[in-house]
């Protein structure tokens, strides 16, 4: 005699099921419902969700057929392309994990994410080819390498696959996907306190975040988003993965142009777009400028620490390109939590363009002290999350995991405050502060005043050893024009106390970033030691 089982268990039953997507499903049910609408879009190659299902599946079938295994991870050493988001998305159906690797990185540190994730293969584009050679060749690394542009290669992985591809009807059943919350992805983290750890992502963190940057945003159906952040980076993944999420689709770069991302907006009518406020700096500034049409463009979303009066300028900028409907969205994120952690929503965004907003959707924030309680409000705290839509842990780092989710929250190592809309303001970074004179100074607040000055292009703030200051504030400015430090130290005077005002200015051509275009103050320090 079988078991009972109630009406209410059927349908609880039914609604875990429908919950429990894996990335892949996101493109099946969009060329269910869409199936000759934008998907994916490169230069001048557009691909349709039919195309993109297509795609997908004969990539997996091939990466199958050349035996890679369920929880398998695939390394790529690769500029943005098609086939790599593509990639992505073929590996959900396979159940093989992605490792994107930083192309910016030394031959030692990608050996050290290949031996830390074991990779068995290494996908390369030519541009790359040499570092990829170069990695194979170090001691203890043991990968096959697979270049990508070897179309014609007779035997190896892309050699199957492109053999698999010629086969328009292939379909690959999602048994294989697994559980929701297994690691779909692996991103590295910049290590700037010692080695990378490999966050694990998965598919629930995927879905997660998504939908709940969509609905903050306003995204909606058929709309396209321009993307040139990196893929070795969270934001590329999970702003494509958002617009994809709601039907809408994506255009990529290879990398940041300022020239190419305009042609880019006009040629497929992007209608959305992420970016540091440098990069965008480079963009109402280029020669081409002036005579663009970016009257699709709805959306303009930028990152934490940036200065927020440049973005305001930028807005009008656009606006007077015909951007007409544009507003601003600042998203504030990690790689461990997910970019989406807190949203300032389009219609907050001119008013408060300084602070982060508020937590996205199913997502708990929180401002603790040292000793783990709340702070009060207004107060500076460590920004602490929990979710259902954070990563699952550190790849093979029970150590790092057990350090970063303490008391049942993670712990991001950003400074913020509530400010008085109710909004998130991120203060600094725990290690950026600088203690001088027995007063604690947040880089970012100084950085922020200094580049009210108009002949700042860029800064850094920094805390340099100071045998009479303990640190001495110390700013590493880009300028347009000839400024003296007296200038810009009475210029700072009047917009905050004496003790926050640098002691010292360093003038360089530029400073440096990391992939996700924020400044590499690790490497800042270590010049300026």
């Amino acid at each position: 005699m079988g078991v009972a089982v109630s009406r209410e268990a059927e349908r609880e039953a039914v609604r875990t099921e429908a919950v429990e997507m894996r990335l892949h499903d996101i493109v099946e049910q969009n060329a269910c419902w869409y199936p000759e609408h934008f998907a994916l879009g490169y230069r001048e190659t557009a691909l349709t969700w039919s195309d993109f299902s297509a795609r997908m599946h004969r990539l997996a079938a091939g990466l199958l057929d050349a035996g890679v295994e369920e929880g398998e991870r695939i390394a790529v050493l690769a500029n943005n392309a098609l086939d790599y988001v593509v990639l992505q998305y073929a590996l959900s159906l396979t159940g093989g994990i992605l490792v994107p690797v930083n192309t910016r990185l030394a031959t030692p540190e990608i050996a050290y994410i290949l031996e830390d994730s074991g990779a068995r293969i290494l996908l390369y584009d030519s541009e790359n080819a040499e570092a990829a050679k170069a990695v194979a060749a170090e001691p203890g690394v043991s990968v096959e390498l697979v270049d990508l542009a070897d179309r014609d290669a007779p035997s190896g992985l892309w050699g199957w696959i492109q053999r698999t591809l010629a086969d328009p009807g292939t379909r690959v059943p999602d048994e294989r996907a697994g559980d929701w919350r297994r690691p779909h992805v692996i991103l590295y983290t910049g290590g700037t306190t010692g080695r990378p750890k490999g966050a694990m992502i998965s598919h629930r963190r995927n879905l997660i975040d998504g939908m709940s940057v969509g609905s903050a945003f306003g995204l909606r159906p058929h709309e396209r988003f321009l993307s040139y952040s990196p893929l070795s980076h969270t934001a590329a993944w999970d702003y494509i993965k958002a617009y994809f999420l709601v039907g809408g689709g994506a255009v990529v770069l290879p990398k940041f142009d300022a020239e190419e991302a305009l042609a880019q907006i006009q040629l497929h009518r992007c209608n959305g777009m992420w970016a540091v406020p440098l990069m965008l700096r480079q963009i109402i500034e280029s020669p081409s400028f002036a005579s663009a049409d970016l009257s699709s463009v709805k959306l303009i979303a930028y990152s934490a620490y940036d200065p927020s009066e440049l973005m305001i300028r930028v807005l009008e900028a656009f606006r007077d390109r015909g951007a007409k409907d544009v507003r601003l969205g600042h998203g504030y994120g990690l790689t461990e939590g997910g970019p989406f952690v807190t949203v300032l929503r389009p219609e907050e965004a001119e008013q408060d363009p300084a602070s982060v907003g508020t937590p996205v959707p199913g997502l708990r924030v929180a401002l603790l002290d040292a000793d783990g309680n709340e702070v009060p409000r207004g107060e500076v705290g460590e920004v602490c999350v929990r979710s259902s839509g954070i990563m699952e842990g550190y790849w093979h780092r029970p150590d790092a995991t057990a350090d970063a989710f303490r008391d049942g929250w993670l712990h991001t190592g950003d400074l913020g405050r509530i400010n008085e809309l109710g909004h998130l303001q991120i203060v600094d970074r725990q290690k950026d502060m600088i203690r001088t004179a027995g007063e604690n100074v947040f880089a970012k607040e100084v950085e922020m005043v200094l580049m009210e000055h108009p002949a700042v292009l860029d800064c850094a703030v920094i805390g340099r050893k100071d045998e009479r200051y303990d640190e001495r504030v110390t700013a590493v400015i880009v300028v347009s024009d000839e400024v003296t430090e007296d200038e810009l130290r009475e210029f700072a005077r009047e917009r905050m106390a004496r003790f926050k005002v640098p002691k010292e200015f360093i003038y360089v051509d530029s400073i440096p970033k990391t992939s996700a275009g924020k400044t590499a103050k690790a490497e800042l320090r270590k010049r300026y030691s």
